[in-house]
C-alpha cells in the first residue's frame, strides 16, 4: 500500500470531479481544522502527492429532521479506496448491547420502588470519533483529498476519521470503558450502542442515569449532543455539568465531586418530595 501510494495518489487526483457541495466541503474542512481536529487545507502539491496517502473526500446527504433544511451533509473519507482499510485487523470483536442486557437495565430501574415512575433516557455523543487522536506518527496515512473551484484541495486528519475501518474499534474500546465506569464505579445501568448511550431510569431518584452519565462524559472530555438526546431533565442536567466543570477550572478536577457523588448515591430515597422538578 505504503509503496504503490504515488500511483494510487494520481489516480484519485485524475479522477476525483468536483462535488455540487464542494464549498460546503470545504468550510467543514475548515471547521474541522479550527476545532484542532484537522490540519489546514492547503492546495495539493507534488510533495503530498509523494510522502501522503490521500484519501478521497465524499460528501453524503442526511436525512435529519432536526436540521433547519431537514438534512445535513456527512463527510465520508474513502480509505477502502486508497487501500488503507485493507491493512486494518479487529483483533476484539465488537458488541452492542441485547435485549438480556435491556431487562437487566429495567429491573435495576423497577427495584426502587415504583414502576410507575420507571421512564427510558437516550443520549447520543456529539462528534464521538473526533474526540479520539491520530497517532503523529499515522497521519501520514490519514490525508484526504476533494475539489474546489477546479482545485485539488488536501488536509490531514488529527482526530480519528469517518470512513476508516480502525475507527470503529477504537471507539467501542473507548465507549465500553466509559461504561465500565459507569456501571461498577458509579452503580449505573445504562447500555451502548456504538456512539448512543441509553436505557431505563426512574424520575423518582434527584440523580437520574442520565445526570450522572453526563457529568462522566465531562470528566472523560466528551459531551452529549442535546438535539439526539432525549429526556426530560436533560437540558437541565447538561448545564450542571457545564456549570461544575467551569467552576473546576478543568475537567480532570471533576473526580472529587464524582468521588462525593458515589458516596452519597447508597443514602439517597426515592422520595418525589426530594426529586428536583
Amino acid at each position: 500500500m505504503w509503496n504503490c501510494r504515488y500511483a494510487s495518489n494520481k489516480h484519485i487526483l485524475e479522477s476525483n470531479d468536483e462535488s455540487p457541495h464542494s464549498a460546503l466541503i470545504t468550510q467543514m474542512t475548515w471547521d474541522d481544522y479550527v476545532r484542532g481536529w484537522m490540519t489546514k487545507p492547503t492546495v495539493v502539491t507534488e510533495a503530498d502527492v509523494r510522502d501522503k496517502l490521500l484519501a478521497r473526500r465524499i460528501a453524503v446527504e442526511e436525512w435529519r429532521e432536526y436540521e433547519e433544511d431537514g438534512w445535513r451533509l456527512r463527510l465520508v473519507d474513502d480509505y477502502t479506496e486508497c487501500l488503507l482499510n485493507l491493512t486494518t485487523t479487529a483483533f476484539q470483536s465488537v458488541q452492542n448491547h441485547d435485549l438480556n442486557a435491556a431487562c437487566w437495565a429495567v429491573r435495576c430501574a423497577l427495584q426502587q420502588d415504583g414502576y410507575q415512575t420507571a421512564t427510558m433516557w437516550k443520549a447520543d455523543v456529539k462528534s464521538a470519533f473526533r474526540k479520539l487522536a491520530v497517532r503523529p506518527a499515522h497521519q501520514v496515512a490519514t490525508a484526504v483529498t476533494w475539489k474546489c473551484d477546479g482545485k485539488h484541495y488536501t488536509s490531514t486528519h488529527r482526530a480519528v476519521p469517518f470512513g476508516g475501518c480502525a475507527s470503529v474499534p477504537s471507539w467501542h474500546r473507548y465507549a465500553t470503558w466509559v461504561w465500565y465506569f459507569a456501571v461498577w464505579w458509579c452503580e449505573l445501568c445504562p447500555m451502548k450502542y456504538v456512539d448512543d448511550f441509553f436505557g431505563p431510569t426512574n424520575s423518582r431518584l434527584k440523580w437520574t442515569t442520565v445526570r450522572v452519565m453526563t457529568i462522566v462524559m465531562y470528566l472523560f472530555g466528551t459531551e452529549f449532543a442535546g438535539r439526539k438526546t432525549y429526556d426530560r431533565w436533560w437540558n437541565d442536567e447538561t448545564a450542571q455539568a457545564e456549570t461544575m466543570t467551569s467552576a473546576h477550572g478543568n475537567r480532570s478536577q471533576l473526580v472529587r465531586p464524582l468521588l462525593q457523588l458515589r458516596i452519597s448515591l447508597p443514602q439517597l430515597t426515592p422520595n418525589p418530595d426530594e426529586a428536583e422538578p
